[in-house]
């Protein structure tokens, strides 16, 4: 996984990993890429322009006309005005299924260009408007908060749940929850603490994501800055389903539910209309350590330190038990995250770990007799 850290966006293109988690639906080469993006942030860029990139070529399916190339380079001067586009950002991709002509006259501007004729002319795979179309189906009056400050707006709604909206971000809610379920609407982000009802299941509206809870706090972010929408768990347990598998019968909803705990988040992808399962970037303490306090590991085993971790962030570790049976550790972690943690964990015993989905695996040759 830490090779793609030095990816530039014509390095993942050519990548087979990477070609096949954006032209295809494999499930497990999405997750490997949500978990990449969730523990190595600073990529997404690259990843994006890549992946964005990558459906554009495929789109067009062959060489780009001369007159496609011009559309593409009056996109880019009238559409984008971001930092990327100056001189030490644009990159240059070589591809075999472009002409020597093609490359020889834009290359470089019409490249990049592609990406944004894409995205324009499909801005509705992106960027659905759902929102404005859930709430005018409403039938019952809705009351709508819009955030139009620059910090955090805290909304109160008619059970006492709370919900703190991000700038720009707007919530839709009925006057009184008086019906069966207790149902929001979102655009943009919005951290939610939700009173426990268990006769009335709590439901948030996200475009094209629908988050159900009982009583629980969480944040879902389906602002258009953000690539596709997230539901990020903080305690208790959610489920989330795409608004399709929403609307299907309860058996088959059940089947295709996903359900998070504390440090566990779901990311919709709206290209691939594909919900992914995985571990939030940091994961905080759900428990505190009673057998090591503070983490201070003295001649602990491996196997002990793990259970600890496990029960401290609410995660599963998997590893060998039998290869790691020699291994002891001395240290004291602290207050360092827990990939921090597993990165020194790791280098004392010789092993490496990755994160799959939900479960991080660490593998390793073992430790030597004292």
């Amino acid at each position: 996984m830490t090779a793609y850290l030095h990816y530039t966006p014509e390095d993942f293109i050519q990548d087979d990993l990477f070609r096949r988690w954006v032209l295809t639906s494999d499930e497990d080469t999405g997750q490997f890429w949500q978990n990449f993006l969730t523990i190595y942030p600073d990529k997404k860029p690259d990843v994006t322009r890549a992946r964005a990139l990558l459906l554009a070529m495929e789109s067009l399916g062959g060489d780009p006309s001369l007159e496609q190339g011009q559309r593409m380079k009056q996109t880019i001067f009238d559409h984008i005005e971001i930092q990327e586009l100056t001189t030490q950002s644009v990159f240059t991709v070589v591809y075999t299924n472009f002409s020597r002509y093609w490359v020889s006259i834009a290359a470089t501007v019409a490249l990049v260009g592609m990406v944004w004729w894409y995205i324009s002319t499909h801005n509705s795979t992106y960027l659905p408007p759902t929102y404005d179309k859930q709430v005018a189906q409403m039938q019952e009056p809705l009351i709508e908060q819009t955030n139009q400050t620059r910090n955090t707006q805290r909304v109160q709604l008619p059970d006492g749940s709370t919900v703190l909206l991000s700038p720009n971000a707007k919530l839709s809610y009925e006057q009184d929850f008086t019906g069966r379920q207790r149902k929001v609407y979102l655009s943009g982000q919005g951290y939610f603490e939700v009173v426990k009802d268990d006769s009335k299941p709590f439901l948030v509206f996200a475009n094209n994501v629908v988050t159900q809870v009982v009583g629980t706090r969480f944040t879902v972010n389906s602002a258009q800055s953000a690539i596709g929408i997230s539901v990020i768990v903080k305690s208790g347990k959610v489920k989330v389903f795409t608004l399709d598998q929403y609307q299907k019968p309860e058996t088959q909803k059940a089947a295709e539910t996903i359900v998070l705990t504390a440090n566990q988040q779901a990311t919709y992808d709206p290209v691939q209309e594909l919900l992914t399962k995985s571990i939030v970037a940091r994961p905080e303490i759900v428990q505190n350590p009673e057998k090591f306090p503070g983490f201070n590991f003295k001649s602990a085993s491996i196997n002990d330190v793990f259970t600890t971790l496990e029960r401290s962030y609410g995660v599963t570790i998997l590893y060998n038990q039998q290869s790691v049976e020699k291994c002891n550790l001395t240290a004291q972690l602290g207050d360092e995250p827990l990939f921090k943690k597993l990165d020194i964990i790791c280098r004392t015993i010789d092993a490496t770990y990755e994160v799959w989905g939900t479960k991080i695996v660490v593998t390793g040759k073992g430790c030597s007799p004292d």
